[in-house]
């Protein structure tokens, strides 16, 4: 299971270790872009320092944690919108004694979307922290974060697992095997979006989609017909994007004869989207999703993105063939 794929990886060992070694730091910086595993990791962590036995997952304590409603716990912007005044009232809170446990923990999610103004208000309580509560930032890289909070946090790196490790998770949870190994190929490694693709239907409609478009859309004559279809609306594009370029790697794979296909059981399709593709063409239109990027963060509109994508892709490959 998944919690005993965290607890034997060497990321949460080493963290155990370092403290039980030096004691628990007041203020950590847990680096890792898999939202399945920092939820998780959470919790674990949270067990390891409230529970008697160190993370037993039996005792009311750990139920608790588990069920997300123990109240020696606070978790704040899972949503990526953390304001002054939750901060505010989250410092406060640190200075009123635990209820249940000996320490509080306190976990910000998404930390790299957390505004300046409400790091410099952090900043304070990791400096001058209260005794017994330690601050958990957890971020998917550190680029957005001030350099004073790099500097008076721990940094700790979330456990990384491959294909293969999330393939054998999702069998032994109950999903087939064709669907598991789909969904591990597609994960790039994450958890996250490999239950995207076995639990979310719509992810998985999308995913075909996204094939179906790329292998009728052959003529800009095409472009008006399959740039309106629902995979460019403006929620489903980073996706979109995502699955695009997973797709046209898998064609420069075959055009360039070398690696294994990284989606699955799509060989027919791959052939019929890559005929007419040289490789330094299917390298271009991958180099057309970058710059779709580029736009959707430009604040260009789903229509304008979804034209220049299909308009691109095709001009390279008849231009570099």
């Amino acid at each position: 299971m998944l919690e005993e794929r965290i607890d034997n990886s060497a990321e949460f060992k080493e963290f155990a270790a370092g403290v039980a070694r030096t004691g628990l730091s007041h203020a950590y910086l847990l680096l890792g872009a898999d939202t399945c595993i920092r939820s998780m990791y959470i919790k674990k962590i949270a067990s390891f320092l409230m529970c008697p036995e160190r993370g037993c997952g039996e005792c009311s304590v750990c139920e608790k944690i588990f069920a997300d409603c123990h109240p020696d716990i606070s978790i704040y912007n899972r949503d990526g919108k953390c304001r002054v005044e939750d901060a505010e009232r989250m410092i406060a809170d640190t200075y009123i004694k635990a209820w249940e446990s000996r320490i509080k923990l306190y976990f910000f999610d998404n930390a790299e979307t957390l505004q300046p103004v409400v790091q410099n208000k952090l900043l304070k309580i990791c400096e001058e922290p209260p005794q017994n509560i330690a601050i958990f930032l957890l971020a998917g890289s550190d680029g957005a974060l001030l350099n004073t909070i790099l500097s008076r946090t721990k940094k700790i790196y979330l456990p990384v697992f491959t294909s293969e490790d999330i393939y054998k998770e999702l069998v032994e949870e109950g999903y087939g095997k064709a669907e598991a190994e789909t969904a591990a190929a597609l994960s790039g490694g994450r958890f996250d979006k490999a239950y995207l693709y076995v639990k979310d239907e719509a992810y998985n409609k999308l995913y075909e989609a996204c094939f179906d478009t790329l292998a009728k859309c052959k003529s800009s004559r095409d472009i008006p017909v399959y740039a309106g279809n629902n995979i460019f609306s403006k929620e489903n594009l980073p996706l979109t994007l995502e699955i695009m370029e997973i797709i046209l790697n898998d064609i420069l794979r075959m055009v360039s004869k070398g690696g294994a296909l990284q989606t699955c059981r799509k060989e027919s399709l791959l052939k019929e989207i890559g005929n007419g593709f040289s490789a330094g063409g299917v390298a271009m239109a991958i180099l057309a999703l970058n710059k779709a990027r580029r736009m959707l963060g430009s604040n260009v509109s789903a229509a304008g993105v979804a034209d220049t994508i299909l308009f691109e892709i095709l001009e390279a490959k008849y231009k570099w063939r």
